[in-house]
């Protein structure tokens, strides 16, 4: 449920110490647990450089996984 309180000295800020505006608190680099190095993580998803691996193996990973959360990105390239 929605916070209703209207704002007091207690509750006014939500986004924690430092942090007055949404812009200030995305802008916090200490905060980025990548630290800014973002080209290894978008290679993992170039389809040049990784090969698509088959339908057959795709199912024995989404089946072999259990109950733990997964996503899958698809490419009708």
């Amino acid at each position: 449920m929605a916070n209703l309180l209207p704002p007091t000295g207690q509750n006014a800020n939500s986004l924690g110490p430092g942090h007055r505006t949404i812009a200030v608190l995305y802008s916090d680099q200490t905060l980025d647990p990548c630290q800014a190095t973002y080209a290894d993580i978008l290679a993992c998803f170039d389809p040049f450089q990784n090969i698509a691996i088959t339908h057959v193996l795709l199912q024995e990973q989404a089946i072999g996984a259990g109950v733990v959360p997964q996503a899958y990105l698809c490419s009708a390239m």
